[in-house]
């Protein structure tokens, strides 16, 4: 546990990455709330890459200071995360396995057959007869715990290490089989992780070594069923009736059922060879179990490698260069069948439909920096550090529907089996997004008593995201400390006691942009999304016409933050007390707003508002 961050669980579902909040939300949007992750030097959009058995250490910089050298998206925070390398000494061969079982840690009370039976009957919302057409008196479903049983989860790592002064390496490889805690195998997940770090001495003053890793999952495209609103199927097992079963046989249906059968309606079929039961008390409840198989053939796979490769010089004892180039390169494949259904009068499906997409994602980033420490007069310690970064995003995505095959067994479940007179859409993208920062920090230390650090970082991103008028942010920060343990004056204190004391204090700016799409800025135009009508025949053209409205003074999102705070030990260092303030004031947040009806659009961006945090721990 770590004072002033918050772990967010948003989904059950397995394989799900949990969201880090460090000192409150501050941003309009989710998904710009989130800290910066870097991993190995390499900055990451989530952690849903990283093995947590690779892990060797994680640091996490709340404050704007110690945040302030990552400058761009750092508003809310750093998540630095280093690997694992190999240990000196002989070689090991390590094996770790665990076999676990999962539930709802929490389960509702709901109304059993009963109770819900009379109140249906004294609340006037069903006409007289229902209850009766749709319960047998006997059946009492606890839909809660039908459709969450719980699961297993297996996992197995291996790997091997080892090192010795001249270098190291590192490598695992680990298998997990997670079955989830829904119904069935709609919700499973498997993946394999692998991990390869090594560094190598070439000579005194250089150092050349790489941090590699490898992922792949496959799970069902139904397994975001979890979560996703009134049509998930937590939602949707809240609102079923205790009175119907999960399912019913060719032989026991109730009436309505069987003439839904006769008439030839698809019901919904499991595996077991039951049938999702359907009720008439509500067109609106749906059989959380008919949200899941509706769908028979759906699959999610994803397949990454990220890492980085580096060269450390040190020419000198006191200077050390080092340049890093990272990569991220991930491919998302989503294909999802579907078949005829009927689970009510509102909710059906008449044809066969099938769609599939591609999404290739590539990122490297190029990182050099120069680090010097001089030490003068034996009390003057003073490090400097000057760098700069460059990132690059691309991706391409692909996508295509058809809604009938020339035939429907496994095998035929792929687009190039589209039937000529089928309705095929097809769809594609291609994104690219640049960032180039520079950075310099200055660190003074004065006999290990008095600290003063100043930093300075310049973002910019490429024009998808602001103009070029705006387009650079300049992220400031200083730091000051005070370690009174070292001060003459206490050498006579008693060390037993009061084994340490160190007074500080920060302030910085931070920057972020994540809220935006690309191009939120500019006037953009929709080509062929609308007809006109030209001319006296009345002949419909093709039509283009602006999709949003310009704002070229967009500029970043700013987090100003001050913090004040005291470290103390006590006895001998066994007792260690922090205590910490801070006030973080979000200015110029990056919001839609509406703007007149008279300009045709709905939303524009613009900087309006602002959120402070404040906040003390001990």
């Amino acid at each position: 546990l770590v004072s002033g961050v918050q772990s967010v669980s948003v989904s059950g579902d397995p394989g799900s990455v949990g969201e880090i909040r460090i000192r409150g939300l501050a941003s309009n949007s989710s998904s710009s709330n989130t800290p910066l992750y870097v991993v190995d030097g390499l900055l990451v959009k989530n952690l849903g890459q990283i093995h947590p058995q690779n892990v060797e250490k994680i640091e996490i910089f709340k404050e704007a200071a110690s945040a302030a050298i990552y400058g761009a998206q750092a508003g809310n925070g750093v998540v630095v995360i280093t690997t694992k390398t190999g240990s000196s000494g002989n070689g090991r061969i390590f094996y770790d396995g665990s076999y676990r079982f999962e539930s709802l840690g929490w389960r509702p009370r709901m109304m059993n057959a009963s109770e819900y039976s009379t109140f249906l009957r004294s609340s006037g919302l069903v006409t007289p007869g229902v209850v009766e057409e749709n319960w047998n008196g006997i059946t009492d479903t606890d839909w809660i715990d039908k459709m969450f049983p719980g699961g297993y989860a297996r996992q197995h790592t291996f790997g091997m290490e080892g090192g010795n002064a001249k270098g190291d390496y590192f490598m695992s490889a680990s298998f997990l089989d997670n079955d989830g805690i829904l119904y069935g195998d709609k919700d499973r997940m498997e993946s394999v992780n692998a991990q390869f770090n090594a560094s190598y001495r070439v000579k005194d003053w250089a150092r050349i070594g790489s941090t590699n890793a490898l992922q792949y999952k496959k799970s069902s495209a139904e397994i975001g069923s979890f979560g996703g609103g009134d049509k998930s199927v937590m939602a949707l097992a809240y609102g079923m009736s205790p009175l119907l079963p999960m399912t019913y046989t060719r032989n026991d249906m109730p009436e309505y059922m069987r003439a839904y059968f006769d008439k030839g309606y698809p019901l919904i079929k499991i595996p077991t060879g039951e049938y999702a039961s359907t009720t008439t008390i509500s067109s609106s409840m749906i059989n959380p179990l008919a949200r899941l198989y509706r769908y028979p053939d759906s699959v999610n796979e994803y397949l990454a490698t990220y890492g980085t490769v580096f060269l450390d010089l040190t020419p000198v004892k006191s200077l050390k260069f080092t340049s890093r180039l990272g990569y991220n390169i991930s491919a998302k494949y989503k294909s999802r069948y579907e078949e005829p259904w009927y689970v009510g009068e509102q909710e059906y499906n008449t044809e066969y439909n099938l769609s599939s997409s591609l999404d290739w994602q590539f990122r490297y980033q190029w990182d050099n920096f120069v680090n010097a420490d001089f030490l003068v007069g034996g009390v003057h310690d003073i490090d400097l550090m000057v760098g700069m970064s460059y990132m690059e995003d691309n991706g391409r995505y692909s996508s295509g529907s058809t809604n009938n095959l020339k035939d429907y067994l496994p095998n035929f479940r792929f687009l190039d089996f589209s039937t000529v007179d089928a309705v095929d859409k097809v769809g594609g993208l291609v994104s690219r997004q640049a960032a180039l920062s520079y950075f310099t920090r200055v660190g003074y230390d004065y006999d290990d008593r008095y600290f003063l650090q100043l930093s300075l970082r310049a973002d910019a991103f490429d024009t998808s995201r602001l103009s070029r008028l705006s387009r650079w942010g300049y992220f400031p920060s200083v730091s000051f400390g005070w370690n009174i343990t070292n001060e003459p004056w206490m050498d006579n204190a008693d060390k037993s006691v009061l084994s340490f004391l160190k007074l500080r204090s920060s302030w910085g700016i931070n920057g972020n942009i994540g809220v935006l799409s690309d191009y939120e800025y500019a006037a953009t135009v929709t080509v062929g999304g609308s007809e006109y009508a030209l001319g006296t025949d009345g002949t419909l053209t093709q039509a283009s016409y602006p999709s949003k409205l310009a704002n070229d003074e967009l500029k970043w999102e700013e987090s100003e933050q001050l913090d004040l705070g005291l470290d103390a030990r006590f006895f001998r260092s066994r007792l260690s007390v922090t205590a910490d303030y801070y006030s973080k004031l979000n200015r110029d947040l990056l919001v839609s707003v509406t703007p007149s009806y008279t300009t045709g659009q709905s939303s524009v961006y613009m900087n309006a508002g602002s959120v402070r945090n404040r906040g003390s721990y001990v």
